[in-house]
C-alpha cells in the first residue's frame, strides 16, 4: 500500500492505492478532506470506489472495505514540468484480479487507472478533480497475480461512496457526542432506518 497528498491548496487529502481516499485512521490520521488545510478540520472519514456488475446474471461487486483491491502500482506526485493538466497531480492503478488479502472475494476482472489534480490558485484551490479509467482484464485463474482469462461483464456500475464528516478535528475523541453525529451511515443501529427514507424503502438491504 501506498499513498501521497494533495497540500497545495486550500483542501488537503490523501490519495491511496487501494481504492480509498481520505484516512480512515482513528489515531494519528494525516488530512482526509481537511478544509482549510493544516486546521485539523476533517470532512471525510472515507471515501471509496465500488465496482458493481452481473456475471451470469448473478450481482457481484468489489470495494477496498474488504481489502477487494491490490496495488499494481504505487501512488506517483508530479508538480512543475511534470504535471500536464493540473499544479499538482497524482497517478496510481489497482485491480480486483488477485486480492490475496480478501478470503472469498468474487473478482469482477477490473483494472483502475487513477488519476487527481489539483490547484493553488484563488479560484480552484478548494477542489480536487478525481479521474477514474477503468478496464475490463479478465481474471485470474492460475494465481499468478495476472490476469489470464476473459470474464464477460453485465450491467455495469460505478460508484464512489463517502462517508462525510462535518468537521471532525483530529483532537476530538473517535466517538462521542459531538462526533459522527452527522452521519446517516447505519452506525450502531440496524439498516431499518433506510425505511423512513422513501427513495430507499424497499432496497434490498442484503448490498448494504
Amino acid at each position: 500500500n501506498d499513498w501521497e497528498f494533495h497540500k497545495i491548496g486550500t483542501l488537503w487529502t490523501r490519495v491511496t492505492n487501494f481504492g480509498k481516499t481520505g484516512d480512515d485512521a482513528y489515531q494519528g490520521r494525516t488530512p482526509s478532506c481537511d478544509w482549510p488545510g493544516g486546521s485539523g478540520n476533517s470532512y471525510l472519514y472515507r471515501g471509496s470506489i465500488w465496482l458493481t456488475a452481473k456475471v451470469d446474471g448473478v450481482v457481484h461487486s468489489t470495494h477496498p472495505e474488504d481489502s477487494e483491491y491490490s496495488s499494481i502500482d504505487s501512488v506517483h506526485l508530479y508538480v512543475g514540468d511534470q504535471a500536464t493538466r493540473g499544479e499538482q497531480e497524482t497517478y496510481t492503478r489497482y485491480y480486483d484480479v488477485y486480492t490475496p488479502q480478501s478470503a472469498g472475494h468474487f473478482p469482477l476482472g477490473l483494472e483502475v487507472t487513477e488519476r487527481t489534480f489539483a490547484w493553488s490558485e484563488s479560484y480552484r484551490d478548494d477542489f480536487i478533480i478525481y479521474e477514474f479509467s477503468i478496464k475490463n482484464v479478465g481474471i485470474d485463474t492460475d494465481e499468478d497475480g495476472l490476469p489470464d482469462t476473459p470474464r464477460d461483464l453485465e450491467e455495469f456500475y460505478f460508484t464512489y461512496r463517502l462517508d462525510g464528516d462535518v468537521s471532525k478535528k483530529s483532537d476530538w475523541p473517535t466517538e462521542g457526542a459531538y462526533v459522527n453525529e452527522d452521519d446517516l451511515a447505519g452506525i450502531n443501529v440496524s439498516w431499518d432506518f433506510i425505511d423512513v427514507i422513501p427513495q430507499w424503502a424497499n432496497v434490498d438491504k442484503n448490498l448494504l
